[in-house]
């Protein structure tokens, strides 16, 4: 049986901490101006929670004559959900709201209207960080998620009432291609 002070050992460093994290977001070329990259930094500070990443393998069986195994032949990643909380100008909406319509928009044509969709390079995002800290200093990081090949699918609906005094928040969910982790500290 393992002792009391082996496992105290083993948790010295602390536990990892849900409220210790931030996000890190870079606009796609469609929104490279000054005030969405001013607004891009902003959300850095009102990214109140963020999903960290899952995978999925995808599984097949092989038979060979009497014996049968399961072999990986694909990957699938979970959606990235960030959200945030609202400044009372929106610029946080405003932000993706834009970031949406700039990958498929509403145009005009001298008599018509209609949707057109931009070139994928064009409103993707080369990467959305998020950044995970020990808690032993304020810059000090444990773990970053790398999400590349981002662009944002779904805004949640936002409930407003008069019922309740409640901060406004904005969830946004998020494809990607794939995602890289990198841990700090205790190198193997």
């Amino acid at each position: 049986m393992k002792s009391i002070n082996q496992f105290k050992s083993h948790l010295s460093g602390g536990l990892a901490k849900t409220s210790l994290m931030d996000v890190e977001i870079i606009p796609p070329k469609t929104l490279k101006d000054k005030s969405h990259t001013e607004i891009s930094r902003n959300l850095t500070f009102k990214c109140q929670s963020a999903d960290l990443p899952g995978k999925t393998f995808g599984v097949d069986e092989r038979k060979d004559y009497v014996t049968s195994s399961k072999h990986v032949y694909g990957v699938t990643f979970t959606d990235l959900n960030l959200t945030f909380l609202c400044s009372s100008n929106m610029e946080e909406r405003r932000f993706f709201d834009e970031w949406m319509e700039s990958i498929l928009g509403y145009q005009t044509d001298n008599s018509s209207k209609f949707f057109r969709s931009s070139y994928y390079d064009q409103y993707i995002s080369s990467k959305i960080v998020v950044n995970l800290y020990t808690g032993r200093n304020e810059n000090e990081k444990s773990c970053s998620f790398t999400f590349r090949n981002i662009f944002p699918t779904t805004l949640t609906a936002q409930n407003v009432s008069w019922m309740n005094e409640d901060v406004l928040k904005l969830t946004v969910s998020f494809e990607y291609e794939y995602w890289t982790a990198n841990y700090y500290g205790n190198e193997k």
